[in-house]
């Protein structure tokens, strides 16, 4: 399915036309939903980044990183040496910053043990707002019946169909965990 043949059944559904700005809207969070729940590799985006001139650290304005969401993982570039995130909240004197990397404000930060012209990153995307002119997303293939329900429960909810939204969001959650458990144990080893 698609975006458009999902707003299209949940309009079937509800027999509400008045609606469909806001069938339109819930499909839209309802993918935005299933796709932040869990770190499905189909959303990860690799690329490298570049360090000009070549040195010790970087700073990576997350504007530049398209529909950016999380890192995944930072590496120089190919090897499978890691750069590990920082833990804590706080930078404090004592704190080891060589091989690690964190967010502040709008940039991810990183700072480098040994010189390097280039890192690896991968970083989980939002999906693109969907539209009748942009209705494909990976998500719609399979997980496409957990979409359609859980934005057919807010609408039913929305017009005061109670009883409709809670059936909706049953099954919403049935289809949502069958596709989850397919794309974290199924093609998705680690």
């Amino acid at each position: 399915m698609n975006f458009t043949a999902i707003v299209n059944e949940i309009l079937s559904m509800t027999k509400r036309p008045d609606k469909i700005n806001d069938i339109r809207r819930e499909v839209n969070a309802a993918i935005l939903y299933y796709s932040t729940e869990s770190d499905y590799r189909r959303d990860l985006v690799e690329t490298t980044i570049t360090i000009t001139p070549a040195g010790y650290e970087k700073i990576l304005a997350l504007s530049d990183l398209t529909r950016f969401r999380k890192v995944s993982y930072i590496k120089y570039a190919g090897t499978k040496k890691y750069v590990e995130e920082l833990n804590g909240l706080k930078l404090t004197k004592d704190c080891e910053l060589l091989d690690k990397w964190y967010i502040s404000g709008d940039s991810i930060n990183i700072r480098l043990r040994a010189s390097a012209a280039s890192l690896d990153l991968g970083y989980y995307q939002y999906p693109e707002y969907k539209t009748d002119l942009l209705p494909n997303y990976w998500m719609l293939d399979g997980n496409w019946n957990a979409i359609l329900e859980r934005a057919a429960s807010a609408v039913f909810n929305d017009i005061g169909d109670t009883g409709s939204s809670q059936v909706s969001a049953r099954k919403a959650l049935e289809a949502a965990n069958i596709f989850r458990n397919d794309n974290t144990r199924g093609s998705q080893h680690d």
